[in-house]
């Protein structure tokens, strides 16, 4: 195998391996709620009108958690912690979220910025 074919090769291998990592990236969605340290908390979707979990994580000692989600996962979802009190979000694609409140259970507390 010539010298230039090689190049070629590990050319297009190193590019595919990039793009798949592009493609692979998640968003995320970072919550500070001082109110739910410790408990766990869950990010699920919808294919259709099935439900699916998509991420979980435990609320670290400050309140803050972060989960993630693919760019597949995209559309309605909602996070939940132990009570199982839904709050409703929106997947997109290409956007990060980040949510401050109180307790998720209490929606008016909530902001999203």
């Amino acid at each position: 195998m010539d010298i230039m074919l090689k190049h070629v090769i590990i050319n297009l291998v190193l590019s595919l391996v990039f793009l798949s990592g592009i493609e692979g990236m998640a968003q995320t969605i970072t919550g500070v709620f001082p109110m739910i340290v410790g408990k766990q908390i869950k990010l699920s979707g919808f294919e259709g009108f099935d439900k699916y979990d998509i991420d979980s994580t435990i609320v670290n000692e400050n309140g803050v958690f972060q989960l993630a989600y693919r760019a597949e996962d995209h559309g309605m979802g909602y996070i939940a912690a132990e009570d199982n009190n839904p709050f409703i979000v929106i997947l997109a694609p290409d956007e990060d979220l980040r949510l401050e409140g109180e307790t998720l259970d209490i929606p008016q507390t909530v902001t999203i910025k």
